[in-house]
């Protein structure tokens, strides 16, 4: 804690958590609304009955307790603030926090003795850990750090994947298929016929030159008289 006379360091501009001095965890100043009205919901009993008046006494120290009730955390120490009392513990004598039933966080000291830490919930439990400079774990950050270890490892693996297919397509040989000319059947048919004329004609020349004869040259036929 900053002793009195003595002022605080000044925070930079952009400067996190644990550059700051220390933080103080304490009720929200609203809850006094709720003593005030008190106060003004007992003002007809205590004047309608002056012995009443003695119902004050639950919006002040309502109030009191508002006002008092705080734990500061220091680099060095925890300090709480309780209405009717307090306690310093040094960081180094907390071995854990736990998470009570309502979300409040207490210290674990030596021999399992909790001190309660008034006003910290475990949202506060990052900026807790931060000041305390490493002492405390923050599993926040943790889990933070083990997703973004696991994610950029699914990156990598992806990366190395898409190389190795990119290696295989580049070394395997590309076939390129000949267009092919499409027939038709009535191309075929005569592609045929022609073939049958032209073998035909080969084997009687083949045969007139075996027996020495000339083809037979054609002879006309008169028309059919009427």
């Amino acid at each position: 804690m900053t002793a009195p006379g003595v002022a605080s360091p000044p925070v930079r501009w952009g400067a996190t958590i644990a550059d700051v001095p220390k933080l103080v965890f304490r009720v929200p100043a609203t809850a006094l609304l709720a003593s005030g009205l008190t106060a003004i919901c007992v003002t007809p009993m205590a004047l309608a009955e002056p012995v009443l008046s003695v119902l004050y006494l639950l919006p002040l120290g309502f109030a009191w307790w508002v006002a008092r009730t705080r734990t500061t955390a220091t680099p060095e120490r925890l300090v709480t603030r309780t209405a009717f009392g307090g306690r310093v513990v040094a960081w180094d004598e907390v071995r854990s926090l736990k998470v009570g039933e309502k979300g409040g966080l207490s210290a674990v000291v030596a021999d399992d003795e909790l001190v309660e830490l008034p006003a910290v919930k475990l949202a506060h439990l990052p900026a807790l850990a931060a000041v305390s400079g490493g002492r405390v774990d923050d599993p926040v950050a943790r889990a933070k750090a083990l997703a973004e270890a696991e994610e950029a490892r699914a990156e990598a693996e992806a990366e190395a994947e898409a190389e190795a297919v990119e290696a295989a397509e580049s070394t395997e040989p590309t076939e390129t298929t000949e267009p092919t000319d499409q027939v038709s059947p009535e191309q075929v048919k005569k592609d045929t016929a022609d073939a049958g004329q032209s073998t035909e004609q080969s084997t009687e020349q083949s045969t007139g030159q075996s027996t020495g004869q000339s083809p037979a040259k054609p002879v006309a036929k008169p028309a059919d008289e009427v």
